[in-house]
């Protein structure tokens, strides 16, 4: 351990653009490397950077909004996402991005969360809505038909001719057996 609590190889990994430095171990190697507060004022620059390029700007303007309104229709929002939800996105990247950037973008994305359970976390609606599929054996003359919807940790099924029913939601791993079962 060195004098900042965190071992030779991570330190590297932060100086090497690896790894993002947590707001712990920037404080501590202000303190350490007597830079006067220099390091510590980067904190937020430096937390901003966890995040893609083109998300940056959209980051700052959401940790200082006062009133968020999101609708949704084929995706989960970011600031509701749960962890899994959040990693199951990221590892259906294209092109696959590796494990270090999966872990680094879900813990950003997570990390994004914490605005919504501050003092002055902002007004925010939702409206999240799932995108419905019909099934290629549906018609409208009759019959029993079904509408698909997924997500990245569920599959909705409902009635297509009465959609105002509730929908069944099972695990996709449930649901693949049963597509596999029902093509026998």
């Amino acid at each position: 351990m060195l004098l900042t609590g965190y071992s030779a190889s991570t330190i590297a990994a932060f100086e090497q653009g690896r790894r993002i430095p947590p707001p712990k171990f920037i404080d501590r190697a202000d303190e350490v490397l007597e830079a006067g507060g220099v390091l510590s004022a980067s904190k937020e620059e430096v937390a901003r950077a966890q995040y893609p390029a083109f998300f940056r700007d959209a980051a700052r303007l959401e940790a200082e909004a006062v009133e968020s309104h999101v609708y949704a229709n084929q995706a989960v929002p970011g600031l509701l996402q749960t962890e899994e939800y959040a990693r199951a996105i990221f590892m259906m990247m294209r092109p696959p991005m590796d494990d270090d950037l999966i872990e680094q973008r879900v813990g950003a994305r997570l990390a994004r969360q914490e605005i919504l359970s501050g003092r002055e976390a902002p007004l925010a609606s939702f409206v999240a809505q799932l995108a419905w599929h019909k099934s290629s054996y549906s018609s409208e003359e009759g019959g029993e038909c079904v509408e698909v919807a997924t997500r990245p940790a569920s599959v909705h099924v409902r009635d297509s001719k009465d959609t105002t029913r509730a929908a069944l939601a099972v695990h996709p791993t449930a649901w693949t057996a049963f597509i596999e079962f029902a093509a026998l």
